[in-house]
């Protein structure tokens, strides 16, 4: 419920944008390819075992944009990545290993603020939204996000461009809370930690219309 909250929230506000054409000029969609590092939790229990530095690993993830132009150097843009990966921790002093298959989506919505406006376009930006944690066959818990980068496009011709940015985003995570649940019964429980730290490094292609 809370991840279907924060998705028609994303699109109300996307709608409310393309229903006023006096503020969206034109719309640029965009997929991405993401390398993600970082992702540690903090220590954690499970099943009265105790959990040592427990993180979701790093790997790849994508994901899409959409972007509204604004009649000045702002634009509004929705952002959705996801990433498959896995929780790793230091179960009971046995070393750090591999203890379930997760996924991590961040539904993020705010702006960026583009430096110039032609073919090379340097830009900052700053997102608030919600991130989804689930594994496999179980419940998921979401949670408030925000996120702070920069980047820049560089456009092929009026209708195409090329994306790169890097993306710092926090996940909210209070100690003492159930993030992540792999068996009944047997939940992961953060113990220390405010927020989950990820590092995207993203490159796609953007379609403007």
């Amino acid at each position: 419920m809370k991840t279907a909250f924060a998705i028609s929230s994303l699109l109300f506000g996307a709608l409310c944008l393309l229903a006023n054409p006096a503020r969206a000029v034109d719309v640029e969609i965009g997929g991405f390819y993401a390398q993600v590092v970082g992702g540690d939790i903090g220590d954690a229990s499970v099943a009265g075992s105790e959990i040592l530095n427990l993180k979701v690993a790093e790997g790849s993830g994508y994901g899409m944009t959409v972007e509204f132009t604004l009649p000045n150097k702002w634009q509004l843009e929705l952002i959705w990545d996801s990433q498959d990966s896995y929780l790793s921790g230091n179960l009971d002093g046995q070393g750090q290993t591999r203890l379930a298959d997760t996924s991590v989506n961040n539904y993020l919505f705010g702006g960026n603020y583009y430096f110039e406006q032609d073919a090379f376009r340097p830009y900052i930006g700053f997102h608030l939204g919600a991130t989804n944690f689930k594994t496999d066959g179980q419940d998921s818990d979401t949670r408030f996000a925000f996120s702070f980068g920069g980047g820049a496009k560089y456009y092929l011709n009026e209708h195409l461009a090329l994306d790169f940015r890097l993306r710092w985003v926090a996940s909210y995570i209070d100690a003492n809370s159930i993030i992540y649940c792999s068996l009944p019964g047997a939940c992961y429980v953060a113990a220390s930690g405010d927020t989950m730290n990820q590092f995207h490094l993203t490159a796609g292609v953007n379609f403007r219309f």
